[in-house]
């Protein structure tokens, strides 16, 4: 049964997470992503990567 808990609970989970899932999770959310963000802005173009879009879905729930 999993658990949420912390990496020192279950490294081989962590290391899956960080080694695998990580930069796959960033491989799927880059793959074909707009170089900036939609819309208008007060400061100009906001740059995407997948670090902010992972900020803005967090943000959303």
């Amino acid at each position: 049964q999993l658990r949420l808990g912390s990496s020192v609970d279950s490294p081989e989970v962590a290391a899956l997470v960080y080694c695998e899932l990580c930069p796959a999770v960033e491989r799927v959310i880059a793959h074909g992503m707009r170089d900036f963000e939609g819309g208008m802005h007060l400061f100009g173009k906001v740059k995407l990567t997948p670090w902010r879009v992972a900020e803005m879905t967090a943000e959303l729930g």
